[in-house]
């Protein structure tokens, strides 16, 4: 998964709590014609306890 998202065009988020916890992740990557400029949500990982807190937002 990381040889995919260290392309231009795509990238990885990590979500990480106050004390360096992974919380979770999200990947997206172009979509369609690059001139487009469209991006897709490709993945979305959480801890049960992360979700609903904003953290993925916190994110992009």
């Amino acid at each position: 998964m990381s040889n995919y998202y260290n392309q231009k065009g795509r990238a990885y988020w990590v979500a990480l709590d106050e004390s360096g916890k992974v919380l979770g992740g999200c990947g997206i990557a172009e979509y369609g014609l690059t001139e487009e400029h469209i991006c897709e949500l490709q993945k979305m990982y959480l801890l049960k306890e992360a979700r609903g807190t904003g953290v993925a937002v916190e994110s992009w």
